[in-house]
């Protein structure tokens, strides 16, 4: 096996250049380390937003499309690096190959020495389905009548000498991809662990940059051996990280495992609220029993399963019984709607090809409704409904929605939408529970205003009352006082608990309080 590593670095890097050494010191690292580990690594031709055949196949699964193709049994061997998304070591890869090549060469020994139809599928070793799969006009049923000495003798030779054809022009495809893999075994390949978009400015400033991070050798790319116009500082103590700038999807569970719709979501969101506060929009995902949604979900399920259990039962047993008509009849029920490959496109297009810019009604609809909510703040003692970042929140999700529609413009009822989705995650998350108003302090510190004035009253009426005790306020008192107020018992002792474990108050003794 060769070091695809030295030729790389031959044709990219001159010995003019300053970071040659640098490279050529990473060559000979390269070549001193074993290859027996290596691996062709899983395709991420199904994670881009590119046509399929841009990308090569994985190892895995164009080995198990070979052995289909050749007529050789499918072992499960490979089935793993399927579902767990590994890549498959290289001298397994070149075994494999070579056992292809054999039985390649085996076949088109026996086709050529065949003269009947059965002697032909015998050589390959496909069924008849896969055979008439590759002949147009024929099916199974009429492969199986010709063998059996069905039909005339002239029909017979006829049909003998287009599956002798099919069968060469498959051999002749397996070689071609034979070929192909086995050259993707001279490459090595480096695992990239890291991609960080940073901005980059002056002369020589382009559209994009990407500064890749490979682990153990970081060096040779992170440092610019190949790449240009970004920099990475690690030295003389001295370690700089260039911003990134992305989007972010975040999913995590409630704080204690369940959400409890009787206490404040903000209080169950175990985030910093600095980091809270810049999400655009919050979702709560609850588990609440309902007979017709369970069904439902119980069935699609169970459709789903079944259907890969007729697909592996299909492909990894050589004696089953089912047809591909079955399966994919059972498939077809649980398909998505719009294909992930599909959708991935679509996105990409968009992203790439939409910059949409605001008319002036969707300005005033977005401004109305900022304005609107705003106001309803306005009064003294009434808490502060939304912050500035949910006007920039607003602005994203219209531009996103009219990228949606691959349009350049975004029109009233893009910004009526991301009004509409703002609204509902502002009374699920970012309503006080007990005055029923809007209340960003929900959202961005997880404590409301009502709350947080509460609070400041009952330390108020602790530091008051423990004046009066020498061993500090009885728990008891400040309850009976905080009820003379107005506050539920139930609530006073919530909030006393919650103080003790923020650290606001200390029981000298027990059942006694003192503030800090």
């Amino acid at each position: 096996m060769g070091d695809s590593t030295e030729r790389f670095v031959d044709q990219i890097v001159t010995t003019a250049d300053e970071r040659y050494a640098e490279a050529r010191s990473f060559v000979e690292r390269s070549n001193e380390t074993p290859r027996h580990h290596d691996v062709l690594p899983p395709s991420a031709a199904r994670d881009a937003a590119l046509d399929a055949d841009v990308l090569p196949p994985s190892a895995a699964r164009e080995i198990r499309a070979l052995r289909r193709l050749v007529g050789l049994r499918l072992t499960g061997k490979y089935r793993p690096h399927l579902d767990e998304d590994y890549g498959v070591q290289i001298e397994t890869v070149q075994t494999e190959l070579s056992r292809l090549r054999d039985r390649v060469e085996r076949v088109r020994e026996a086709v050529a020495e065949a003269e009947t139809l059965g002697a032909v599928r015998d050589g390959i070793g496909w069924s008849g389905r896969q055979l008439a799969e590759r002949l147009a006009g024929v099916t199974k049923d009429n492969i199986q009548y010709a063998e059996t000495g069905g039909y005339d003798r002239s029909r017979r030779e006829s049909l003998a000498r287009r599956a002798r054809d099919a069968v060469l022009d498959a051999l002749d495809d397996a070689d071609r991809r034979i070929d192909a893999l086995d050259s993707r075994c001279d490459l090595r390949y480096y695992r990239v662990t890291d991609i960080e978009t940073v901005p980059n400015e002056g002369d020589n400033a382009c559209e994009w940059v990407y500064d890749v991070t490979v682990e153990p050798t970081n060096t040779f790319v992170s440092q610019g051996v190949v790449l240009h116009n970004s920099i990475s500082i690690s030295k003389a103590g001295i370690n700089a990280t260039l911003k990134s700038r992305c989007s972010l999807l975040g999913a995590a569970n409630p704080k204690y495992g369940r959400f409890d719709q009787y206490e404040p979501i903000g209080e169950q969101i175990d985030l910093e609220p600095a980091l809270v506060s810049r999400f655009d929009l919050i979702f709560t995902v609850t588990d609440k029993p309902d007979e017709e949604e369970d069904a439902n979900l119980a069935e699609h399920i169970l459709t789903t399963n079944y259907a890969g259990e007729l697909h592996t039962h299909r492909t990894e047993t050589s004696t089953s019984n089912y047809t591909e008509e079955e399966v994919e009849t059972v498939t077809g029920e649980v398909a998505p709607t719009i294909e992930p490959e599909l959708l991935r496109k679509y996105v990409a297009y968009a992203k790439r090809n939409c910059f949409p810019t605001m008319t002036e009604a969707a300005r005033a609809e977005i401004r109305d409704f900022y304005v609107d909510l705003r106001s309803r703040g306005a009064d003294e003692d009434a808490p502060v409904p939304v912050t500035a970042r949910k006007l920039e929140a607003l602005v994203r999700l219209a531009e996103a929605s009219a990228r949606v529609r691959l349009s350049d413009d975004i029109e009233v009822a893009d910004a009526e939408r991301a009004v509409r989705i703002a609204r509902h995650c502002l009374e699920d998350i970012g309503m006080d529970p007990e005055t029923g108003e809007y209340d960003a302090d929900m959202i961005e510190t997880g404590t409301s205003k009502s709350q947080r004035d509460r609070i400041k009253d009952l330390l108020s009426l602790i530091a008051d009352i423990e004046d009066e005790y020498d061993e500090g306020a009885p728990v008891d008192v400040v309850i009976e006082r905080a009820e003379e107020g107005g506050m539920e018992p139930s609530t006073a002792e919530h909030e006393i608990e919650q103080l003790k474990q923020k650290g606001e108050v200390y029981e000298p003794r027990t059942d006694h309080l003192r503030t800090t």
